[in-house]
């Protein structure tokens, strides 16, 4: 149906394995400021509209298009994004090899008048080739300054980014963040890119993100209970949680952080290991439950590898790590070890979020 509806319309695929869901809502949102009637199908709930898809029988289409099973090689998009690509989804692609061999032939299927417009930090991004094309291309960056799109001043006060994007060396607008991580700047630099390519007024662009208050379970405050914040994200990748932890560090810098995480597959725990022992230490307390199995993407080959595993390697690097077992005991170990001024996010792409209606 996705792919009948990209034929159909203008398509914007917002796609890389991190910030997808977050990118296209930005992008739509910012298009609906610039009095553009986008159809948007979004990963999660967008508050704004209370739902994740946006009706519209306009021309242009905004959707996250999903590599896993190399779906995205189903659309005709007008329009790329590329925000990331790291290793992921190993119980179908081979290695990263692999992966970029899809998104290659992704990038190829823009046609001449199309657009690219992509994450030039991203070291496996630029493992691609796109020089005997002739569709346009826009690079976004934090790291370098020889990118279309870079950004200079930025700080973090008071649960607001502010930085200034400045576009092929001059100045363009200055941007107001009201979500946390310098993963979502690149966000924020990736939907300014879209916007400038369909020639956007950069007030507009400005206007829309300032109106993003970010999506369900995408560093989500759920509420403060007993001076404890709660959090709910649904970071499953190392890297995810890796900036998840780090953005709530930016936001809370004088809290401790706790984070309750559920493995996400056991294909992904296993293949993935020392990457989430890595991420999941710099946390100053972690609680991890049992591996939430994915219907129908579990093999008896990868059922070797379990929570206990994860704690058990995460102890020799940060001694405060616990072992949850299901949720309910899981529950029960968060509220032995939580303290005041906490702030606990609630980690996973499983059944993890609903401990938010326990609390």
């Amino acid at each position: 149906m996705l792919a009948y509806l990209s034929e159909q319309k203008r398509t914007i695929a917002i796609s890389g394995t991190n910030g997808k869901t977050t990118t296209t809502a930005m992008t739509a949102l910012m298009l609906e400021k610039a009095d553009i009637d986008p159809l948007a199908l979004v990963g999660s709930k967008v508050p704004n509209w209370n739902s994740n898809l946006r009706f519209s029988n306009g021309d242009i289409f905004v959707l996250e298009a999903c590599e896993y099973k190399g779906h995205m090689l189903g659309l005709s998009p007008e329009m790329i994004v590329l925000t990331n690509i790291v290793e992921d989804h190993l119980d179908y692609y081979k290695d990263i090899d692999d992966i970029l061999e899809h998104f290659q032939k992704y990038i190829d299927k823009l046609p001449d008048n199309g657009v690219l417009i992509y994450n030039a930090d991203d070291s496996n991004i630029k493992c691609l080739e796109w020089q005997h094309h002739d569709y346009k291309l826009i690079s976004f960056a934090i790291d370098s300054d020889e990118a279309d799109l870079t950004i200079h001043k930025h700080t973090i006060s008071k649960g607001v980014q502010d930085f200034w994007v400045y576009y092929n060396g001059k100045k363009l607008c200055r941007i107001k963040l009201y979500v946390p991580g310098i993963y979502n700047v690149y966000n924020a630099l990736a939907t300014v890119a879209v916007g400038l390519a369909l020639g956007i007024d950069p007030e507009l662009i400005k206007e829309g993100l300032a109106n993003f208050k970010g999506v369900w379970r995408r560093f989500e405050i759920i509420k403060e209970v007993e001076e404890i914040l709660y959090i709910s994200d649904y970071a499953h990748h190392p890297e995810s949680v890796k900036l998840s932890v780090a953005a709530t560090r930016e936001f809370y810098p004088e809290r401790r952080v706790v984070t309750v995480f559920q493995p996400h597959q056991h294909n992904r725990t296993k293949n993935l290991f020392d990457d989430f022992v890595k991420a999941l230490s710099n946390s100053d307390v972690v609680i991890i439950s049992d591996i939430y199995d994915v219907a129908g993407r579990e093999e008896a080959s990868d059922q070797d590898v379990s929570s206990e595993d994860l704690v058990k390697e995460i102890a020799k690097l940060n001694k405060n790590v616990f072992y949850g077992g299901d949720l309910n005991q899981t529950l029960k170990v968060l509220n032995e070890v939580k303290k005041a001024d906490d702030v606990v996010l609630l980690m996973g792409a499983g059944s993890i979020d609903d401990l938010r209606y326990e609390i």
